[in-house]
């Protein structure tokens, strides 16, 4: 790892302790107060800030600035300018960087946290008061859910940011979080299940033979559909991406996946999102295998034909 510049104001040690007094402070003040989604939204970010700059500080600098002063800044430079103050990106890009960083940081996370940022954002920007009537369940769970997963990247556990007592409440919050998704996603799957079984032979043999037909080893991950036995698919985001190998005269690439969604032909089921395939016992990560002619492989990409003047396409 590269060796943080000591005069930066994004190492990780300050990044990770910024978050944790925010937390402290949404810890200190009752469960109803509105400051304890705000302080909570701060502990997040700066969380998330940490990631990055676990990695590198440089993920950190605004890289719109043409002389490029704060990714300067981030490599331990000092720019040529007087009182440079460094400027850090905005945190939405933080966000999309960890869910590209991260392994388990799902889009479902990313949705979540630019859900609670554009909250904080609002409650500092505006008129509104979007913590004022929020209830902890409607965004708690998943808060933990998220910092759990930052955590993990980071080598820590829940408790060193919150507080043992605070964390073993969590992990309570998120088993039942998780037995009510379970029976939801149950729900789901036993309705398609008694439909299915309502059909006649001859109309189940062909939804069968579209449903294998739909379920190729190319298009995801091939398994059979707990509502009704037929070929059915996962889809999934893609965690990393192994090395190129050549076997059998061929180019394998093999990309580990976190399973987001289950979609069946046969009988309709369609589950989104991998806290229901979780639920539903199909969260298991997989391995993609593509295989291409190593010519093709290697090939290089052709250029374009210029058709005529472009404008606007930025």
């Amino acid at each position: 790892m590269n060796t943080p510049n000591q005069q930066s104001l994004w190492t990780y040690d300050l990044m990770w302790s910024k978050a944790r007094s925010y937390m402290e402070r949404a810890l200190n003040v009752p469960r109803e107060d509105d400051l304890f989604p705000f302080w909570s939204s701060l502990a997040l970010e700066f969380l998330a800030r940490a990631t990055l700059a676990r990695v590198s500080p440089v993920l950190l600098a605004d890289a719109s600035d043409p002389d490029g002063r704060n990714l300067l800044h981030a490599l331990g430079l000092v720019p040529k300018i007087k009182n440079f103050v460094p400027k850090s990106t905005q945190t939405s890009d933080v966000i999309t960087r960890c869910e590209q960083i991260v392994p388990s940081f799902t889009k479902e996370l990313e949705v979540f946290c630019r859900g609670f940022t554009n909250k904080r954002n609002e409650e500092l920007h505006s008129g509104g008061l979007p913590f004022a009537q929020l209830q902890n369940q409607t965004w708690l769970p998943r808060f933990y859910e998220t910092a759990k997963v930052l955590l993990d990247f980071h080598g820590k556990k829940l408790a060193e940011f919150v507080g043992v007592e605070e964390a073993k409440a969590a992990d309570e919050m998120l088993k039942a979080v998780a037995d009510e998704a379970a029976k939801s996603v149950q729900k789901i799957i036993n309705a398609h299940a008694e439909v299915w079984k309502a059909k006649d032979d001859k109309e189940k043999n062909t939804l069968t033979d579209v449903a294998k037909d739909y379920a190729r080893p190319w298009r995801g991950h091939v398994i059979d559909c707990p509502a009704c036995g037929s070929k059915a698919l996962l889809h999934g985001e893609e965690i990393k991406q192994n090395p190129p190998v050549l076997e059998d005269e061929h180019i394998v690439i093999r990309r580990i996946m976190l399973p987001t969604g289950l979609v069946c032909k046969g009988c309709g089921l369609n589950v989104k999102g991998h806290s229901q395939l979780y639920a539903a016992g199909f969260g298991s990560q997989f391995t993609n295998t593509t295989r291409y002619d190593p010519v093709e492989f290697y090939a290089e990409e052709p250029e374009e034909e210029y058709d005529g003047p472009e404008f606007n396409n930025e």
